[in-house]
Formats: C-alpha cells, structure tokens, sequence
C-alpha cells in the first residue's frame, strides 16, 4: 500500500464529524433524505503457500490426497497462489488481481421528538478477485477463482 493511501483515509477520517440532532425550532432537524458514494479498494495479501484441499471420502474433513491409478499423489507437482500460466509448475502463476469497490447508498430519515427513524437502500460492488491452482502429474493444471 502506498503512503497516500492512509494520508487520503486519514484526511477523510480529519473532515468528518459526528452528527448531532439539532434543538430548538421545529425539532425534526433529522428529516429528510440522503445520497452518498463510497469508493475503496481490495488489497490482497501475499498468497504465500495456498493450496487447494479435497475431501476425498466425503466426511467434511479436507485434506485428502488424491491418487493416480497407481498410487502417487496426482497433484505432486504441487500449487500456487493465482491462475496457472500453463500446464507445469515452471510456467509460472499470475498474481491475484486487487480490485476497486464502489458503491451508492440513498434514504429518507423522520425524526419524531428524540428518535430518528428511516429507510436506506445501498448498492455496493467489488472487483477483486483470489484464486489457486493445482498441477497435475498428466501435465495439466486446474484454477479455482472467486470473485468478490
């Protein structure tokens, strides 16, 4: 993360204040309605050693190995954090991809004496996506991706 992240983060955080229910007059200072935009990002950290885990024998315990006809581990030549550039492990893995999250959030509130009261709607979205992949002793390679 770069230095002018926390420097934006934190001059947002410096210009916001807390809101306070205004007195006096027609006391419903907290009537009426909002619009608001948000915009972020999803930093991702370093993959390191993610693998992908089987249950083989179907009783929620993850960790089985898989095996070729003859016995060996099919997945032997082993993982990586990102999608598979080819077929073998010496192909390399391409990183995960951080992404930018947006959104929209819009409501009315009613303030009736001391209590406020009120409807929002929010839509939010992401971008980022995650994903492993596994190399097979055929050679071949499978990638599990998610996407937020």
């Amino acid at each position: 993360m770069t230095l002018a992240r926390p420097l934006a983060f934190a001059l947002l955080a410096a210009l916001a204040s807390p809101a306070f229910a205004q007195s006096g007059g027609s006391g419903n200072g907290w009537t009426g309605g909002y619009i608001g935009l948000e915009l972020g990002s999803s930093d991702q950290p370093s993959d390191g050693q993610e693998t992908i885990r089987f249950d083989r024998n179907l009783n929620n315990t993850f960790g089985d190995t898989v095996t070729t006809s003859g016995g060996a581990n099919a997945f032997s030549p082993g993982f990586c954090g990102g999608k598979a550039n080819g077929p073998t492990p010496a192909s390399g893995c391409r990183k995960d991809k951080n992404g930018t999250d947006y959104g929209v959030r819009a409501g009315y509130d009613w303030q009736s004496g001391s209590v406020v009261y009120g409807v929002v709607g929010e839509y939010t979205r992401g971008d980022a996506e995650d994903s492993v992949s596994a190399f097979s002793t055929t050679p071949a390679f499978y990638t599990m991706t998610r996407s937020l």
